[in-house]
Parts: C-alpha cells; sequence; structure tokens
C-alpha cells in the first residue's frame, strides 16, 4: 500500500531504520517501541461528547436514515481514511501534513523546476537544496515546527502520519477508547499524507507516500512493530497538497488496488526489470498481497482519493478537476489501460514561463468533457460530470443501510465547510460497453466528510474534517443508519459471517455462501476457497446458473488460483460459449488477466459477440495475450464499431498496441474505416512508433490532428516531429489544436525552412488571427525556447530535433537569424490602416517578438508605433520592446511616452526612469513631480520606482511621505503603494515608520490598520487575473460569474449591484461575518423545544425563511420563536491572509464591477 521491513510507530523508530529503507535491505527490524497512551471514556462522557456534537452541526438527511455520532474530538483528530474490521473496530489515519505549505499553489517560484523531477530522489533532492538550512532566512514559509531556531527540511520531521484504533467497547454504539497503533512516516522529506488504509487478516495496510506498507503486530503487543514494504516510488515532484496514495482497497479477484495522484510515480518492480514511470499523472495501481505482480491499472488521473468496485467487478469512481474556470469534477469508469487524459502540465508549469503561451490542452479542447466531437481519441472520457471535492466513496455490498439503497454508490464532496458538504447516492446503467448515470440523490448534507466505509453492522461510517483543508487536531467520526432495517436478520447474519473463521467449515458448507445477498460474504467465502486451492467447488459455482453473481465469484476464484498456476485456466475456457453474456464476459476478463495463452483461440469468436461488453472483454484480453492472429478480428471489429463505442474502440485500440505490430498498424492508413484508422493511431501513439506520421495525410481531419497529437503530445515522438513540421502551409485543415502542433513542430525542427514556414503562415491572413500571433510568438522565442512544450507544457530534456528527429541541442544559428529576418520583414509590411492584415495582436505580438529577438533594426517601427498606433496595447508593447533593445536615448522615449493619452502607458513610461543616466537625485525628482501632478494610475507607478530606486534621496522621499501619512494627508487610494514602496526599499528605517504606524492605530495587521486605502485605488483587470488564476485563492473553484466556475459559493455575476465596497472587503477578509442566503445550513432550536435544521434561503430582520427537509418545503419562522441559533462555517479562507494588500484591493475594485 516485498518484503523490506522496518518499524514506525514512533520518530526515533523511524529515524532509527531509514537508512534501511533507503538502501533496500529486505531484513526486518526488531527494534520495540510502546504505544502511544490510549484515551477511554466512560460511557456516560462518550454520550455526552455524542449529544454535544450533534447538538453544534446542522443536517439534512433522507427519511428513513439516521446519522449520530460514533467517535468524538476526544478519540480522533485529522481524521483521513478508515476502514472497520470484522468486529467493528475502526481504524482511521491522521495527519498534521496539511499545516507545512509544500503544495505547490504556493511555490511559484518552483513550478518551471517542479516537471523536471522525475523520481522519489529527485525530489528527495529539490527538498534538501529548497530547504537547506543555510537558506533559513529567505524560507519563511517553513514553520520552525522543531523550534531549533532554523527554517529548513528538519522541520518537516515534526509532521506525524498516525492510525488511530477506535472502539466501542462497552456495545452501546458509542466508541470509548482510542489509541495509536502506528505513528511516524516522518524523517524523509518525501513523506506525504497517509491516505488510505486497509485491515486484512490481523494487519494494516497504508499508503502513504513514497509507499505502500504492510504493518504487522508481531510481539502482539497492540502496536505495529514491524512493516514490511509491498511497493515504493510515488511523489516524484510538489503538486497539490494531498494529491497522493488513498484507497487502499482489496479487489473482487484479490488483488491490492491503490491510488496515487498526479504527485507522479516510477515504480521498480520486484523483479527489477520493469519500470512504471508516470511523473506528471496519477494512476490506479494493483498487485499481489505481496507487492509482487505489481502493474498500472488506469492512468491520466488527477486525484480519486476512494474508488470502488461494484458486484459486477467495475471500478468507479469520481475524480477531481484542475479547478479552472468553467471546469467541473468527472465520474470516471477505469477498465484497465484506460486514459482519462489528465497531466499535472495541464495546471502549472509552462502558465507562468514568460517565454510560453497559456494555450490550456485540457480545456480548450475539452478532454475533461463527455464524449464530444473533436476531442482527442486517446482517452477515455468520463460518464458524466460531478460535483465538487469529491473525496471519500463506497459501494453498497448489498446489505447496507436498507433495500431503498441497495445497488448504489456513495460519493462525498468536500467543498472545506460543512454547510454546504453533501454525500450523494447514485446508480449506474449498462450502456455498451460502458456505463451512463442513472440516478443520483444526496445522501446527507452538513459534514464534511472525508473517508468513508461500510461498517460490518451495515452501516455507512464516515470520517469528519469538520471545516476547512488544514490539519487542526480535531475530527470525529459519523455513523448513518436506517434504524428500521439495523435489526434485519440478514444484517445481523453479515456481522457474524464476517467475524467467523470460515477455515474451521467445510467446504461444502462455505460454497453457499457465494451467493450470499451480501458481496463482503461472498467475496470472503471466495478467498476461503481459494486458499484451500478447492478449484472444484469454484468451478461448481459457475456451473449454476441459477445465481450469477455466485457464478462470477467462482470465476475470479479459479482466476486467482490460476495467477498461481496457470493450468488452473483451462477450466475458465469452456465458459466463454456461456447462455449468460455477463459470464461470457467475465471468462474472456479473467483469461486475459492471467495471460492464458491456449484459450487465444476461443476468445476471437467473442469478438463478434451480440453484448458489447462481452466483445469488449474479448478484446482486452486479446491483448493482454498480444495474440498476433487477433489482429484481423480486432480490426473487424472496430469497422463495425463505427467509433460508436468509445469503450469498444479502447479496448480494440489498447489491443492492437499491445500485439506491438507497427508495420501492420502503418499499413492501417490505408484502411477504408476511420474508426479503424483512428484505433491505429491511438495504438501507435501508444507504441511511441514514429508510424503514426503516415496518418498526418488522411482525408479526415480528426485522424490527422489526433496524428499530430500523438505526434506532438507526452514528450514527443521525436522521430516524427520534422514530418509534423512539414504540414504547415500545406495541410487544408485549420483547427486550432492541430495547427498549434504544428507551429510548435516547426519551432522544434529549427531550422532556416522552418522559419520560412511560420514567416509565411503568419503572413497569411486567411489564417485565424490567434494562430498567426502563436507563429510570430513561436519566432520570438527562437533563440531560447521555452522548456516546456507550447501545446501541451510537458517538459522537454531537449527543445530540439534534427531533420532525422534526433534530439539536438543547443539552438541552431542560422535558425535565430533567419527568424529575425522573418520578424523584420513582417514588421515592415505593418500597417495601422490594414486591420484586416494587422490586427492589434497581430501589432503586440511583433514587438513582443522583436524583443525575443533582440531586434535592434526593429527600433524605427516601434517607435513609430509607440507615437501614432491607435491601440493602447500595442502601444504599450512597442515602448516595453524598445526598452528591452536599448536603442536610442531611454531619456526621449519616456517623454513620448509620458505624453501618451493613456494613463497605463504613462505608467509604464515611469519604469523607464531607473534605467536613465541622471543622478540618483533627479529621479527623486521625477518621482515627486509625478505624485504631486500625475493621475493617479502614473502616481501609483511612480511609488513602485520609488521603493526600487534605493537611495539616500529616495530614501528621504520615502520618509516625508510616511510623514504625511501620518498626518494623514496621503490620498487612500495611494497608501498602498506607500506601503509597498517601504516594504521593496527594505530600509529597516523604514520598515519601523510603518511598524509605528500600525501600532498607532491598534491594528493587529497591516490589513487592519488600511482597511479604508483597500477600498480604493484598485485595478479591476489585475483584480480579475487574481480572482480566475492566483493560486493562492483559486475563486472560481468555488464561484462563478456569467456561468463560469462552480456553484458551491454563491454566484457573483452581479455582487457589485448586491454588496457596497465595504461588505465586499469583509466578505474576502471575514467570510464568517456574512454567510450568503442558501450556503448553509442553518440550526435552529425554537422555544417549543423543536429542532429544525434547514437551508437559509432569507433573512429578514424579523423572520428566517428556511428550506426544510428533502425535498425541500418552505417554512417562515420569527426571530422571536427561536432559541437557540447555529449559523453555517464559510469554507471560504480569509483572504487577508494569504494575498497581498495590492491584489484585496484589485479583487474589490474587480468585484465591485460585477453589476
Amino acid at each position: 500500500m516485498s518484503c523490506r521491513s522496518y518499524l514506525l510507530t514512533s520518530v526515533l523508530a523511524v529515524s532509527a531504520v531509514l537508512p534501511v529503507l533507503l538502501r533496500g535491505a529486505q531484513r526486518p527490524s526488531t527494534a520495540a517501541v510502546a504505544p502511544s497512551a490510549p484515551v477511554h471514556l466512560s460511557r456516560t462522557e462518550a454520550a455526552r461528547l455524542a449529544r454535544e456534537a450533534r447538538e453544534r452541526v446542522t443536517v439534512d438527511v433522507p427519511a428513513g436514515l439516521e446519522l449520530t455520532l460514533w467517535a468524538s474530538e476526544r478519540l480522533v483528530s485529522d481524521p483521513v481514511a478508515i476502514d472497520i474490521d470484522p468486529r467493528g473496530t475502526a481504524y482511521v489515519t491522521s495527519t498534521t501534513r496539511n499545516n507545512m505549505p509544500l503544495d505547490i499553489r504556493g511555490h511559484e517560484d518552483w513550478m518551471a523546476t517542479v516537471h523536471t523531477l522525475r523520481t522519489v530522489e529527485d525530489l528527495r533532492e529539490f527538498y534538501r537544496r529548497e530547504m537547506a538550512p543555510e537558506r533559513s532566512e529567505e524560507n519563511g514559509w517553513i514553520t520552525d515546527l522543531n523550534a531549533d531556531g532554523s527554517r529548513d527540511i528538519r522541520d518537516l520531521a515534526e509532521l506525524k502520519e498516525r492510525v488511530i484504533r477506535v472502539r466501542d467497547t462497552d456495545g452501546d454504539g458509542l466508541a470509548d477508547t482510542a489509541d495509536t497503533v502506528a505513528e511516524g512516516f516522518n524523517a524523509d522529506p518525501v513523506w506525504d499524507v497517509m491516505g488510505g488504509v486497509l485491515y486484512h487478516e490481523g494487519d494494516l495496510i497504508v499508503g502513504v507516500p513514497p509507499g505502500v506498507y504492510r504493518l504487522h503486530d508481531v510481539d502482539k503487543g497492540g502496536s505495529a512493530d514491524q512493516q514490511t514494504t509491498i511497493s515504493e516510488g510515488y511523489n516524484t515532484h510538489p503538486a497539490f497538497g494531498g494529491h497522493g496514495i488513498s484507497g487502499v482497497t482489496l479487489g473482487p479477484d484479490g488483488r491490492l488496488y491503490w491510488e496515487v495522484g498526479d504527485m507522479g510515480l516510477h515504480v521498480v518492480d520486484k523483479t527489477g526489470r520493469r519500470r512504471w514511470a508516470y511523473p506528471n499523472q496519477g494512476a490506479v495501481l494493483r498487485s499481489e498481497l505481496d507487492g509482487s505482480n505489481f502493474e498500472v491499472f488506469a492512468t491520466g488521473i488527477r486525484n480519486l482519493q476512494e474508488f470502488a468496485f461494484d458486484e459486477h467487478g467495475n471500478l468507479i469512481t469520481v475524480d477531481n478537476d484542475g479547478d479552472h474556470p468553467g471546469e467541473t469534477e468527472r465520474l470516471v469508469y477505469l477498465p484497465y489501460g484506460s486514459d482519462s487524459g489528465w497531466r499535472s502540465n495541464w495546471q502549472y508549469g509552462k502558465y507562468t514561463d514568460p517565454t510560453n503561451n497559456r494555450y490550456n490542452v485540457w480545456m480548450d479542447e475539452g478532454m475533461f468533457k463527455p464524449r464530444h466531437p473533436g476531442q482527442s481519441s486517446h482517452i477515455l472520457p468520463p460518464i458524466a460530470p460531478w460535483h465538487a471535492g469529491p473525496s471519500g466513496m463506497a459501494y453498497n455490498p448489498g446489505t447496507a443501510l436498507s433495500d431503498d439503497w441497495r445497488g448504489h454508490f456513495f460519493v462525498s464532496s468536500f467543498p472545506g465547510a460543512a454547510d454546504n458538504a453533501r454525500v450523494y447516492a447514485f446508480t449506474l446503467r449498462e450502456e455498451g460497453a460502458g456505463f451512463v448515470m442513472d440516478t443520483e440523490k444526496v445522501l446527507l448534507r452538513g459534514i464534511l466528510v472525508v473517508g468513508m466505509t461500510i461498517g460490518p453492522d451495515g452501516a455507512l461510517y464516515l470520517t469528519d474534517w469538520i471545516t476547512g483543508w488544514d490539519s487542526k487536531n480535531n475530527g470525529r467520526l459519523w455513523k448513518l443508519d436506517a434504524p428500521a432495517a439495523a435489526e434485519d436478520p440478514v444484517r445481523q447474519e453479515v456481522q457474524s459471517l464476517l467475524i467467523e473463521n470460515f477455515a474451521k467449515r467445510k467446504a461444502a458448507e462455505v460454497a453457499p455462501l457465494l451467493r450470499h445477498a451480501d458481496m463482503r460474504v461472498r467475496q470472503k467465502a471466495q478467498f476461503d476457497l481459494v486458499r484451500r486451492g478447492d478449484r472444484e467447488t469454484l468451478l461448481a459455482a459457475v456451473r449454476d446458473p441459477a445465481h450469477r453473481l455466485q457464478r462470477l465469484h467462482g470465476l475470479w476464484g479459479v482466476a486467482q488460483l490460476a495467477r498461481k498456476d496457470a493450468r488452473h485456466a483451462a477450466h475458465l475456457t469452456p465458459f466463454l460459449g456461456d447462455e449468460d453474456s455477463d459470464v461470457r464476459a467475465h471468462a474472456a476478463w479473467m483469461l486475459g488477466d492471467v495471460r492464458y495463452e491456449p484459450a487465444a483461440g476461443r476468445l476471437l469468436p467473442l469478438l463478434k459477440d451480440p453484448v458489447p461488453r462481452v466483445r469488449f472483454f474479448a478484446a482486452q484480453a486479446l491483448g493482454r495475450l498480444a495474440y498476433e492472429p487477433a489482429m484481423a478480428p480486432l480490426i473487424e471489429m472496430l469497422a463495425e464499431n463505427g467509433g460508436r463505442d468509445v469503450y469498444l474502440q479502447h479496448a480494440g485500440s489498447l489491443a492492437l498496441a499491445s500485439i506491438g505490430e507497427g508495420h501492420a498498424l502503418e499499413l492501417l492508413s490505408t484502411h477504408a474505416s476511420p474508426a479503424v484508422r483512428t484505433a491505429a493511431v491511438i495504438a501507435l501513439r501508444r507504441m511511441r512508433h514514429p508510424a503514426v506520421a503516415r496518418f498526418l495525410v488522411d482525408g479526415n481531419e480528426a485522424i490527422v490532428t489526433d496524428a499530430a497529437r500523438a505526434i506532438n503530445d507526452d514528450g514527443s515522438i521525436p522521430v516524427a516531429v520534422p514530418q509534423l513540421a512539414a504540414l504547415l502551409g500545406k495541410t487544408r485543415f485549420a483547427n486550432e489544436p492541430l495547427l498549434r502542433r504544428v507551429i510548435n513542430a516547426n519551432l522544434r525542427v529549427g531550422s532556416t525552412e522552418a522559419v520560412d514556414r511560420l514567416a509565411a503562415f503568419a503572413a497569411d491572413v486567411s489564417v485565424p488571427d490567434e494562430l498567426r500571433v502563436e507563429a510570430i510568438a513561436t519566432l520570438g522565442v527562437w533563440p531560447s525556447p521555452s522548456p516546456m512544450d507550447r501545446v501541451d507544457g510537458f517538459y522537454l530534456d531537449a527543445v530540439d530535433v534534427s531533420a532525422t528527429g534526433e534530439r539536438t541541442s543547443p539552438r541552431k544559428t542560422g535558425g535565430v537569424a533567419a527568424a529575425r529576418l522573418a520578424v523584420q520583414r513582417l514588421l515592415e509590411t505593418v500597417s495601422t490602416g490594414d486591420t484586416a492584415a494587422t490586427s492589434d495582436e497581430m501589432r503586440v505580438a511583433l514587438a513582443e517578438a522583436a524583443a525575443g529577438l533582440e531586434l535592434k533594426t526593429a527600433a524605427p517601427r516601434l517607435l513609430s508605433q509607440l507615437r501614432d498606433d491607435p491601440s493602447q496595447a500595442v502601444r504599450l508593447a512597442s515602448l516595453r520592446a524598445l526598452q528591452v533593445l536599448k536603442v536610442g536615448r531611454m531619456d526621449e522615449l519616456m517623454e513620448i511616452a509620458l505624453a501618451d493619452e493613456d494613463p497605463a502607458v504613462r505608467r509604464a513610461a515611469i519604469g523607464i526612469l531607473p534605467e536613465l543616466p541622471i543622478s540618483a537625485a533627479a529621479k527623486v525628482r521625477h518621482v515627486a513631480a509625478i505624485v504631486e501632478h500625475g493621475s493617479l494610475e502614473e502616481q501609483q507607478g511612480a511609488l513602485d520606482v520609488l521603493g526600487s530606486l534605493k537611495s539616500p534621496e529616495s530614501r528621504r522621499l520615502l520618509t516625508t511621505y510616511l510623514d504625511a501619512l501620518s498626518a494623514a494627508s496621503v490620498a487612500p487610494a495611494l497608501q498602498i503603494d506607500l506601503v509597498d514602496a517601504v516594504r521593496a526599499d527594505g530600509s529597516e528605517a523604514l520598515l519601523g515608520r510603518l511598524d509605528a504606524y500600525q501600532k498607532a492605530r491598534k491594528a493587529d495587521t497591516l490589513m487592519a490598520a488600511f482597511r479604508e486605502a483597500v477600498l480604493v485605488g484598485g485595478n479591476a483587470r489585475r483584480g480579475r487575473r487574481v480572482f480566475a488564476e492566483n493560486p493562492a485563492t483559486e475563486c472560481s473553484r468555488c464561484h462563478a460569474i456569467k456561468g463560469r466556475g462552480t456553484d458551491v459559493g454563491p454566484d457573483l455575476t452581479h455582487i457589485g449591484s448586491t454588496l457596497s465596497r465595504e461588505q465586499l472587503l469583509d466578505a474576502l477578509i471575514a467570510p464568517n461575518a456574512r454567510i450568503a442566503p442558501g450556503f448553509g445550513l442553518v440550526g435552529i432550536t425554537l422555544r417549543t423545544g423543536e429542532r429544525i435544521d434547514a437551508v437559509l434561503r432569507e433573512e429578514t430582520d424579523t423572520h428566517l425563511i428556511l428550506l426544510v427537509g428533502t425535498p425541500p418545503v418552505e417554512r417562515r419562522i420569527p426571530k422571536a420563536d427561536i432559541a437557540v441559533r447555529t449559523d453555517p462555517v464559510s469554507a471560504m479562507p480569509p483572504l487577508g491572509l494569504t494575498l497581498t494588500l495590492r491584489d484585496v484591493r484589485d479583487i474589490v475594485e474587480f468585484l465591485a464591477t460585477l453589476k
């Protein structure tokens, strides 16, 4: 979650054995460490705490269900994952790691480096370098947790992961005892959140990067005293917090499954012969329980948290979104070999590189959406969009809750605040070889659920984070059940059977349990028969046509035996002809899973089976067998499908890739069926085979585009890049995904011919403007391109490829000279009057390209544009380019720009001042004059410059302004700029004056001291960027504006008409002061004693208008009738703690414009 072992129940123990772990030693640790002291509550105290906790929360559950507290915050803290053993003991993982800001969102300076890290050792060395003790002063973001006076990597060792054992020892339905059975995972900087736990036969299997481990209690002392490694190699680069290992689960096939988020993986399997590298994406992994037979099951995942198998063995989950405006989470079905499309480079990396662009494949090409025309064919798209923040997940094993919830999946939504948190229940309906959404209901609202599991008693147990995202030494465990069904005889029987030792039964007594109503009992019976090696009893179960689910467990059991001895697999072959399509499908599935080659010929007819899922698993099996004679039948199946069923398309193309006949796939470029040609492209992409270039001349636009994606994306197929580059100017297709990759290919080829192609393309007025701009921008970075691909952001070890497709470096000087000449010629053709040929965006791009190429001959044209161009953006770009080129006299340039009618240009002109060859005193006089007589924007720009001068003269002027501030003589719209100038200067004397001002105002923070200043003087354009793009805020993760964003928080489309600037500021810095109606559950106790938990729809001076129950019914409550009221808590963090004063000011300005 192999056989490496070391002790993990204390910091000391982990530290002592860490060298063993890193050396890869195979001997177990023999040290002993006492467990943490247990906590025990009396029955009275446990009941009191449960009652008080229930009174503090406001929840909504459907009729027939009841939520009760099972374990209070006295027993658990910061709970993440949960599993419950057959006797009802819960094992809960607990983390404090969320309080250390290693999250990539807080480190923009790391984003250019993060994708260069490919292994756990890479990350370890990166952390040691970035958090070295000698860098303590600059690393103020590190909390000195060990109180040694240094902010460094050693502080990470204070962050422990724990497994807490929670029990109800007196059987009253409330947990009363908790103790820590494992603690540590903290001596190595690459340890991360323990996101998964599984109880298995007396041991615990935990998922905590960098690995999955089995914890043993060898000495039976009540705590883990030995650990063996199942799999390691997870956490290869900094990522979003919590995107680690989770969902540790035992599959229906007896294998261990787990998930890693997009922190990446680089795993060497137990044989030491095969490496699995997915550094920029998450995956579902599986192995035997000892770590052998490891394989990557599914890829392209961002962060699943948890997943669940249904009673037919299908793996269903919900993946988190990338927090982009307009994006949604995704409900997905993950069959073997699937790629859901996510890459971490969709989210960070190239977007903060000034030499790159903002094109986002994930969003701009709609990869996150259910299937649609033009979508990349190599991914399996989601079943449906999903709700914000999916976290815990479980599947009803058949007897949980009540009959109303049979066949349901349960998924929690984690928005950061309990009032908007929900647990959803849904069912799926089979359609073709896949699924579609069938029904969906809200199971629970009002608890911030992280993890969940079904207990042996049939209740749903939930871990409660309570509020926010950070660790807080608080948490609870809740129990959701249907009281009327709790005493159901079948549920009682399940509890007894889960506890029972089936080894004491005869096989004939175990066999009937394969058809039990509860999936857990059936699985336990299956595993027991496998343990016995009782193939015949399992086969007898498969042969019984009366019980389909029993038959499936029999098939899975025989396959388990066959993984140890392939001869057992022969007995699965007859079921390929069974009358039951589900049995045929699973027989094919299992035969492929165990790679039983003699069955290959019997699988071929199933490619024509009338049931799509049978065809799907037959194709998957033939691919697992790499059965070359299956190529023609697979092609026929793909042609018949015609691309209609994406799951059949996936299975067929994966099989073709697994067979691996590149030349045969290349010949499919002439096949009559577009679906077959598409499958060939997908297969060649998986193989990274250069023959995919043959499909660049296809007559089908989607196929050509998919071929371009295959060549360019995910690090590219370098040998084919020159052929892709040659397509520019020749292809008749004009879609943006294709042409961006063709443009990019020319950059990578880097030749003079490539420059000529780009120049001709940029000059072609029939080409869409945004693509002409990209061609010019590409020429502009020719001397030193970004190491991250301009299309998909993948980090390229070497940007260039030669004419033969070999990676080369450095750039070719001939290409650079040609690029300069091309941009010069394009500039010469610019005519401000001919907007069809030269749009504003084109002229901006040309100015920026001239700067990037250091094209000094462009100066006259740029100077002309600065003087006369009608576009403010063009004048601004021309000014900045001239600053870079340093041609002519800077004072004249500044004079021209200062005379501009647009304040943004004038403000930019002030930025030239530090470069002028004049005395410091003269520079300060210029600044003082502008502050005295300029417009607001010019004054703000002048103060920015003043803070950068750092001369005695500039500091004297800043002192004068601070005097004026103390005398209340500085306009509020300039006060934030003055604060920033003082802080930019860094003078201790000036900073002391600023501190004295804050104290004189009796303000705890600068935000409080400059509250009035934050209300005015902001820049709405910058505020929009902070709202949409700043990783510290991610406002669009919860809010929508004009349909873009999500509905976790209130829609802000007209917020400027609803709230004043003062109210907007309060909402930003004190979000709990006012909760928008409709976005929180309020708890009301009336004077009559009646308790009401409901959504607050509206509040007046005298009444509350509530929406009560499911479905909601409006109820009007006089405030005079209310005895106790509990208001909701906002999930929104106070932005005054994470943003600068200037950022808050800009957001206020932006929000005030939304009317």
